[in-house]
């Protein structure tokens, strides 16, 4: 399934793409591609789709990285816990956002936010360009490529609400990291906490 095919059924009814359009969007590539794969689907996808709608620099590639490998890492475990299929709760502690506090203070944490409409607002362009080509569904729900084990992104979503928490990468970045070119650009690790699974996962393409 191609990023625009992965795009158009996370905007579906919402007529917008942003921080949960976002979230649905990784979690049906990771779904169908596989983390590690998705890492580079998404990050792909959102750099063009940016350029396309004029404004590259809202593509921010550690935080799309990042995003991928917060998604993947709570379906793989709703995968191996079979909590995919029967509904049951898991326990997100691991990236729960009430974390260390932001030393950066309030300024910074503005910051992530606006940093993170900025990595979310890439893909109006490609909604747009979706509904130019003949894009967008009936405004149902997921159909497939992702779902076909009866699971949905609604219940992914319930059983791990810190994902549509923007603020949630200041638990393992600095503001001012997420704000340095190199991280805009390339791919920058944690700095403020190391990912839980960082030990458990082969390094991704960068």
């Amino acid at each position: 399934m191609s990023f625009d095919e992965l795009l158009e059924r996370a905007t579906q009814g919402s007529g917008r793409f942003g921080h949960r359009e976002h979230v649905h969007l990784t979690w049906l590539a990771v779904r169908r591609h596989g983390t590690l794969a998705a890492i580079e689907v998404v990050a792909d996808g959102i750099r063009r789709t940016a350029r396309y709608a004029g404004a590259p620099q809202k593509y921010h590639a550690t935080m799309s990285r990042a995003w991928v490998e917060l998604v993947g890492h709570h379906a793989e475990a709703d995968a191996a816990n079979g909590t995919a299929e029967d509904g049951t709760a898991e326990d997100s502690s691991e990236t729960d956002p009430g974390g260390p506090a932001d030393r950066d203070g309030d300024r910074g944490r503005d910051g992530d936010r606006g940093r993170n409409r900025d990595e979310g607002g890439g893909g109006d362009g490609g909604e747009d360009r979706n509904r130019d080509e003949g894009g967008g569904g009936d405004g149902g729900g997921d159909r497939g490529g992702g779902e076909a084990d009866g699971d949905t992104f609604d219940a992914f979503a319930e059983r791990h609400p810190a994902l549509l928490d923007k603020r949630l990468l200041s638990r393992f970045y600095h503001s001012s990291t997420l704000a340095l070119p190199r991280a805009r650009t390339g791919w920058v690790t944690p700095d403020r906490a190391p990912f839980p699974w960082a030990d458990r996962r082969p390094p991704a393409p960068r």
